[in-house]
């Protein structure tokens, strides 16, 4: 549980990403079945968007850092079990990295591995940011009210 914490600490330093707690979030992917990607509302509790996911199970978030005012590309990887793992990030400020716990590369790209359960977003203008699933963009600012909590999960399709 130490680990998962200082994994996810840099998450929570931003008063962006935070966990959702273990039994608050609806569903879970079903082994065997094609991911999809849910976007979930809170207060109140209701299903905003749900996704196919390729079939390499990636999507990715881009945004711009709110303490560095850079772009930011964050992708996700579905994992078999449920959840996602954060496999990407990329900007041009090594600012970002470093805020990532990561050393900044030459090329602007980390690549990584941490696992991700569920995770929820906050902010108080979505106009700057977006989802990419395969070839499509969401935009979040027509998906969710500003302020409002949002919950990303991976989940099987029925």
């Amino acid at each position: 549980m130490i680990r998962r914490a200082k994994v996810f600490g840099w998450l929570m330093l931003a008063g962006v990403l935070w966990f959702c707690p273990l039994g608050s979030c609806p569903v879970a992917m079903a082994a065997g079945q094609a991911p999809a990607l849910e976007i979930w509302g809170l207060q109140p509790t209701r299903l905003l968007l749900r996704v196919a996911l390729p079939s390499q199970g990636r999507f990715c978030l881009g945004h711009v850092n709110s303490i560095y005012e850079a772009p930011v590309r964050e992708c996700f990887q579905a994992r078999p079990e449920g959840g996602c793992w954060l496999v990407e990030v990329e900007s041009p400020s090594p600012a970002v990295f470093e805020y990532y716990g990561l050393e900044p590369p030459a090329t602007g790209r980390g690549v990584l591995r941490r696992p991700l359960g569920d995770f929820q977003l906050r902010s108080h203008d979505y106009a700057r940011h977006h989802l990419a699933v395969g070839d499509r963009i969401i935009r979040l600012d027509q998906v969710a009210r500003p302020g409002q909590a949002l919950v990303f999960k991976v989940a099987a399709t029925p």
